[in-house]
């Protein structure tokens, strides 16, 4: 669904994307899936940090801002972050089976590998 709509990307570490590839695949393979939750949580979170962070840190980055200002904007991101965390946390251990299955299709849905240019 997401592909065929407009949308913005983020750029992931490979090994993320790698861990990704295997939790999924446990999850699909294992049942009960709740098994897997930990793992699931934890991907969550990362990907959702370096996406933060890639859009605004990044941002900012590239725009030069001075140090008093980023200071400000990590600051900020940190406070962000923990909160995400514990928030990200409690709402994935209340997911059952069939929910935590879309939750990885959903990851597979939005996880793409780079293209590499052909010439």
């Amino acid at each position: 669904m997401i592909k065929q709509s407009n949308h913005m990307v983020a750029p992931v570490k490979q090994e993320h994307s790698d861990l990704a590839e295997e939790i999924i695949g446990r999850i699909k393979s294992d049942h009960p899936s709740t098994q897997h939750i930990g793992d699931l949580t934890d991907l969550i979170i990362d990907l959702t940090e370096a996406g933060m962070k890639f859009y605004f840190i990044e941002s900012l980055e590239r725009l030069n801002v001075g140090a008093v200002t980023m200071g400000i904007a990590k600051v900020g991101m940190s406070s962000t972050i923990k909160g995400m965390k514990m928030v990200i946390t409690k709402v994935l251990k209340k997911l059952n089976s069939e929910q935590i299955s879309e939750l990885t299709n959903f990851l597979e849905e939005i996880l793409c590998s780079a293209e590499t240019d052909n010439n």
